[in-house]
C-alpha cells in the first residue's frame, strides 16, 4: 500500500464482529502491518470486536515519502476512538510455535524513538481482553511482555501498550467467546 495499511479492520459500533488473520504474509505498508480499530464516529459507539492474529509475517515496512513522519506498526490495535466508546474487544495476538507471528523489525518512525512492532491502544471506556493475560488491567510493561513473549519468531518484537483506567476497564486476561 503506498498510503496506508497492509489489511485494516474496523467497527464503528453497535454490533459484534468476529475476525481471523493466520498466515498472511505482510509487507510493504504504509501506516500499519494490520490495523484493528474500535470506533471511528463522530459520537460515541459501542460493540464488541474478537480478533485472532497468528502465523502471520509482517515485515519491511514501505517508505513512500507522504508517510515518513507517521510512526508504522506490525500489528496496532486501536480501541475507543471517540470519547465515551464503551467497546469490548478480544484480542488473540499470537502463540506458542507456528501461531506466534513474525513481527519483529515490523515498526518503523522516521525518528526511531516509536518503532514499535505492536501497539495497543485501550481508550476511553472499552476493555480489552488478553486470552492467558495473568498481569494488573493497568500494566502496560506486563501486557507488553506477554505480547512479546507470543510473537518471538525471527527475533524479540518491541512493543507498546496504552491503558486509560478509569473510566476503561483496561487489560485483562479471560477468554473470547
Amino acid at each position: 500500500s503506498a498510503e496506508g495499511s497492509g489489511l485494516k479492520l474496523q467497527n464503528l459500533g453497535e454490533g459484534t464482529m468476529t475476525w481471523g488473520v493466520t498466515n498472511n504474509q505482510i509487507r510493504g505498508y504504509n501506516e500499519h502491518g494490520i490495523h484493528v480499530v474500535a470506533g471511528g464516529g463522530d459520537t460515541a459507539a459501542s460493540g464488541n470486536i474478537n480478533t485472532t492474529i497468528t502465523g502471520n509475517v509482517i515485515e519491511q515496512p514501505g517508505s513512500t515519502a507522504s508517510t515518513a513522519v507517521l510512526p508504522k506498526n506490525g500489528i496496532h490495535f486501536n480501541v475507543g476512538t471517540s470519547v465515551g466508546d464503551s467497546f469490548t474487544a478480544c484480542a488473540v495476538i499470537g502463540g506458542t510455535g507456528s501461531l506466534a507471528n513474525t513481527i519483529s523489525a515490523s515498526g518503523k518512525d522516521i525518528l526511531g524513538s516509536q518503532d514499535y512492532d505492536f501497539r495497543l491502544r485501550q481508550n476511553q471506556s472499552t476493555t480489552i481482553r488478553l486470552p492467558g493475560y495473568a498481569g494488573l488491567n493497568n500494566d502496560s510493561g506486563a501486557v507488553v511482555n506477554f505480547i512479546a513473549a507470543r510473537n518471538g519468531t525471527g527475533g524479540t518484537p518491541f512493543g507498546r501498550a496504552d491503558e486509560n483506567v478509569p473510566p476503561g476497564g483496561g487489560f485483562v486476561g479471560g477468554t473470547c467467546p
